[in-house]
């Protein structure tokens, strides 16, 4: 046999093993999806607990979806599978140092409820909005920056809270699509300044396809402070937004302190479910109702389970 045909034989049988190895590495009973998602498919996160802890047994046959009323046959579905990007947003208005260097004396074990390939951007607001610490994927110099950087930031000024959560949201606009959950958590006293309409963020939000979920340190009984005053038209929360972008609020002082809402917050953002079904078709920028529950199966093993995911979503543009 000449030196061309022996180079044959073995280029055929190296592109044979090639070809072996990736047909048989398929499990086929593997649950976690192989597809990426695009514009042409809808992503619900969802967020279930009993009352006690979060519920992590659940399949696509336990859940309802319904789109603008109608029912949806949910076509792919995974649990805590995908990569996160998550954006940590630190109020450092005036009353908050105390409050952020709380929440930040644990984050280790918080950033410890993330996975490997998740990125975390850590951005700031008072008067204004800005980013301290771009995406990455690398866990231990985020923790830096939260123990360095943002507890030597200025804090002072108002409280923009609306404004800066809406800027985050605008932001995720701009990204390019990905298979990557989205998430924003804001960490502060939620006694900002109303500076736009509920709807606006919401819209933003649904556009991104991020949910918004806060850690709320609020002042110690008994603080005098000249913002409780102000608390009419003027006060700017985002309440509203969260529970339409099926995110979660939770008090600090409920749940053992800043440090432990904290770790408790990043764990609810990284266990959720994905539920996936084609894009329906309709008119760019088109709004979408989105109603998901549990089904009358899964309610009689879980009766006191509760379902938290996004109320909506738009329709991207082309």
């Amino acid at each position: 046999m000449n030196a061309a045909k022996i180079f044959r034989s073995l280029l055929f049988i190296c592109v044979y093993l090639r070809l072996s190895a990736v047909c048989f590495s398929q499990d086929p009973q593997q649950e976690t999806p192989t597809f990426r998602t695009g514009v042409s498919e809808v992503r619900i996160d969802a967020l279930v607990n009993d009352g006690k802890k979060n519920v992590k047994d659940l399949t696509k046959d336990d859940f309802l979806l319904y789109d603008n009323g109608r029912p949806i046959d949910v076509k792919h579905f995974s649990s805590s599978a995908e990569p996160l990007d998550i954006v940590l947003l630190f109020d450092i208005s005036g009353s908050m140092r105390p409050k952020v260097q709380e929440a930040v004396s644990t984050a280790g074990a918080a950033l410890a409820e993330l996975r490997p390939g998740d990125r975390v951007a850590v951005w700031t607001f008072h008067d204004r909005t800005r980013t301290l610490q771009p995406f990455t994927t690398d866990l231990h110099a985020v923790q830096t920056i939260l123990e360095w950087d943002l507890l030597s930031a200025y804090y002072g000024g108002g409280t923009q809270i609306q404004d800066a959560a809406d800027a985050v949201a605008r932001f995720f606009i701009n990204q390019p699509k990905s298979d990557r959950r989205r998430a924003v958590l804001v960490i502060s006293d939620d006694d900002g300044e109303r500076t736009m309409k509920d709807k606006e963020i919401i819209d933003h939000f649904w556009q991104a396809g991020a949910l918004l979920a806060e850690l709320i340190i609020p002042d110690p009984p008994g603080v005098d402070d000249f913002r409780r005053y102000n608390r009419r038209t003027e006060r700017g929360t985002l309440r509203v937004a969260i529970e339409k972008t099926g995110g979660q609020a939770l008090l600090a002082d409920q749940e053992g302190g800043a440090g432990a809402a904290f770790q408790r917050m990043m764990q609810d953002i990284r266990q959720r479910y994905a539920l996936f079904y084609p894009l329906p078709a309709g008119k760019p920028g088109e709004p979408h109702e989105i109603r998901l529950e549990l089904t009358s199966a899964a309610k009689s093993r879980y009766p006191k389970a509760t379902v938290v995911a996004t109320k909506g979503y738009m329709l991207p543009e082309q």
